[in-house]
């Protein structure tokens, strides 16, 4: 799948190489219907699950191929989130098999934000500065404020613009897709570009704090969902694998992500894969859950019961 669309993008090309150049680039592919949606499986779904999946079996040399094909990707079609994909795919494993999550990635993205602005500082280059303070952090940011601004004084699309207002037959308010909308009126000139955003503020766009609070819950029964899906995997595979898909929550909406973003093929696989261990272990183990790092086995449960005796 990804050499067929690297193909269809018609290979590397070498303004991929400078951070500067690649915007020209990104904006020259469109890729339509099932193409569109084979990019977003090979990039968001299949790339971390496989090298979690090879890191998982302890398959190392398996993961070097899935690094090569995401890393044609970016060179092909310019897109740094597939380049950077690469770093939080490692970082989001190493970071969870030393079970202190949230402090450790709070930690690590601090450092990076602060090397970052020192390359930039020392005038080495301004890359890193705009790929993940700026792109990242600053810039969703904003755009979720910007759709709160526009919408606190208009009335809300009412999923005019997805496949409930298609299915409802619900008529949007303005003449194009609204991410273009914001774009353009928060634009100094009046050209803006698609300013897509996250689950909360396509919510409240769609029909205020009531739909934000409805969107939080759905939400939450999807994390529920996965974690009671894949209860025979370590923890490390599940957020590995959904590393890459967390952060594009932060740019997309959550039935996008679902449907046609990966996320929903992604709880499919982990689902197989979480089966498939399953059936190992009745078939040949006494292992009965891993959980992180940590194996639980009839013997072990047994011995613990009779030292707590």
């Amino acid at each position: 799948m990804t050499l067929y669309l690297i193909y269809i993008r018609g290979g590397i090309d070498p303004r991929a190489f400078n951070f500067d150049s690649i915007y020209n680039l990104r904006s020259e592919y469109d890729l339509a219907g099932i193409s569109g949606y084979l990019m977003n499986w090979s990039t968001k779904v299949l790339c971390p699950f496989f090298f979690t999946y090879f890191y998982f079996q302890r398959k190392y040399l398996l993961m070097l191929p899935i690094l090569v094909l995401q890393l044609m990707m970016y060179l092909s079609f310019g897109n740094k989130a597939f380049l950077f994909s690469i770093g939080v795919l490692i970082m989001t494993i190493i970071i969870t098999k030393r079970n202190n999550f949230i402090r450790e990635m709070a930690l690590s993205m601090s450092l990076l934000n602060i090397f970052a602005y020192l390359l930039d500082t020392l005038m080495i280059t301004d890359a890193l500065r705009r790929a993940i303070p700026y792109r990242l952090t600053f810039i969703p940011a904003q755009i979720q404020f910007q759709y709160y601004e526009f919408f606190n004084v208009r009335d809300k699309l009412h999923f005019a613009d997805g496949i409930i207002g298609k299915i409802l037959m619900v008529e949007s308010p303005f003449g194009e897709k609204i991410g273009f909308v914001i774009g353009r009126f928060f634009s100094h000139n009046g050209v803006g570009s698609n300013s897509n955003t996250g689950i909360f503020a396509d919510a409240y766009a769609n029909g205020g704090i009531l739909v934000m609070i409805i969107v939080a819950l759905i939400f939450g029964i999807i994390l529920n969902v996965i974690d009671a899906s894949t209860r025979d995997l370590p923890i490390y595979v599940v957020v590995g694998s959904f590393s890459y898909i967390m952060f594009v929550l932060n740019d997309t909406a959550l039935l996008t992500t679902l449907l046609t973003g990966g996320m929903g093929l992604m709880m499919i696989m982990l689902l197989l894969l979480n089966s498939s261990v399953l059936k190992s272990d009745d078939t040949g183990s006494s292992r009965v859950r891993i959980k992180g790092n940590h194996k639980f086995t009839l013997s072990n449960i047994e011995r613990d019961v009779n030292d707590v005796k």
